[in-house]
Formats: C-alpha cells, structure tokens, sequence
C-alpha cells in the first residue's frame, strides 16, 4: 500500500510521470500493476486524497489535484505533514548545514517534544534551497531515544527519508502553525534580511502511531512567492 500511495503522492503511477488533472489509471489497473488486492487499492488511494493530491469524481474515477486557488509553482502542502512541496517530488531540495549537534532539552524543548528536562536531542539548523534557490531557515529537534543515529549527510538531503529508511519510522499526524515572526539578526543574516524583518514562519510537530513525538521545527521562510496549501476533505458540520 506504502507503494502505491507514494507514486500516486510524487505523481507516477504505472510508470508514467503524471500531470496535473490527468485521470489516473483504474482500480482494475493499478491491481495489475501493484499485484495487490482492491482493498489495499482503495486504501492507498484514500490515504492520498486525503492529502489534497488527487480527488474522485464519481462514475469517472480518479484525478491529479491541481492548486485550483493558486498559480503559484512555490506551494508548500501542509497536509503531507513533513514540508513535502505540492508539485515536485523532495529530490529537488538541498540543504546547507549550519549546525549539527547534540544539546539537553531545556524545559521549552522538553514540552515540545513531550520529553523530561534534560533529554538528549539532536539539534539540525539548516538553510534549504529549492532548485538552488533559498527558501527558508529550519532549525530542528529530534529525539536521540527515538532516532539514535542522524548524519550531516542526511541533513544535506532529506532526515526524513533517511529515518524511514533507517529505522522504518513512518510520521503519521502532525501540528502546525503559521505565524509572523520578527526574525533575530543573527537569522536575518543567514536569509538575507535586515535585521527585524518579519517573515512567515512555519512550527511544526510530528508524531508517530503511538502519539510519541520525535521531532519538532521551526521554519522562517525567505521565499516571497511561497503559498501554503492545506486540504480539508469534510465540512458537512460547518
């Protein structure tokens, strides 16, 4: 199912790059081409259109979302949960490390992270480029109990990808919040502001199946063309 759902996620699906609005290949299909049951068909469909990347359309079938609201190409999907792009698959992000240590959470961290004062985390500040463009400034935790072994490399590619392959860590819900935030000198440098400039900022916390959490960031965003873009599938009790 996790193969299925991830090719409809980053746009493939029986070996075809798919574009937006393109209708995707029938239940019958994709039984073929996955050697897998209806069920797990449905299932995985499901857990993507619950993301926002596809829709039904009942007696056609299944589509490719396209950002309907927005013509921007810089859109940050919140309901991917981990700060996945909309439309363009995580290999097009790179990272510049700018700290990668191991520090005991204070009593702000240990809150966040739902951990005694004086766990031990990994502390990961990054600037991220997206098609070596800067996009933003996240500053992550991550907690060593959890996630024993993190490396520079996986910082300058994908930590999440790394983990999962890892230790078979798969996110399953997280929190996020959208705020203005006067960013510090010191963060203003690093994206290329003057000091006290105001950008949109991005906190994130993400859980695992036992509501454990194992990371959380903070994320200033130097990209004035970003959008953000969340998907809400049931607003019938509104």
């Amino acid at each position: 199912m996790l193969n299925v759902s991830r090719d409809c996620a980053t746009n493939n699906s029986c070996d075809h790059a798919r574009q937006y609005d393109d209708k995707l290949p029938t239940e019958s299909e994709l039984i073929d081409e996955y050697k897998v049951g209806r069920n797990t068909i449905r299932k995985a469909l499901d857990i993507v259109a619950q993301k926002g990347l596809i829709r039904r359309i009942q007696g056609s079938g299944y589509y490719v979302n396209h950002l309907g609201l927005s013509d921007k190409d810089n859109v940050l999907n919140l309901s991917l949960g981990i700060g996945q792009r909309f439309n363009d698959p995580i290999t097009h992000l790179t990272s510049k490390v700018i700290t990668f240590d191991q520090i005991k959470a204070d009593e702000q961290m240990a809150k966040m992270s739902q951990v005694e004062v004086g766990t031990e985390l990994y502390r990961i500040f990054r600037l991220r480029y997206w098609h070596h463009e800067l996009y933003n400034l996240e500053k992550a935790y991550f907690v060593k109990s959890i996630t024993p072994y993190l490396t520079i490399e996986s910082a300058e590619t994908s930590i999440f990808s790394f983990i999962q392959q890892t230790y078979g860590i798969e996110p399953t819900n997280s929190e996020n919040f959208i705020t203005m935030e006067r960013l510090s000198a010191a963060d203003a440098e690093l994206l290329g502001f003057e000091p006290g400039h105001h950008c949109i900022t991005q906190r994130q916390v993400n859980f695992l199946k036992n509501s454990y959490v194992f990371n959380f960031s903070t994320s200033y965003y130097a990209d004035p063309k970003m959008s953000f873009y969340f998907h809400s599938s049931d607003r019938s009790s509104n």
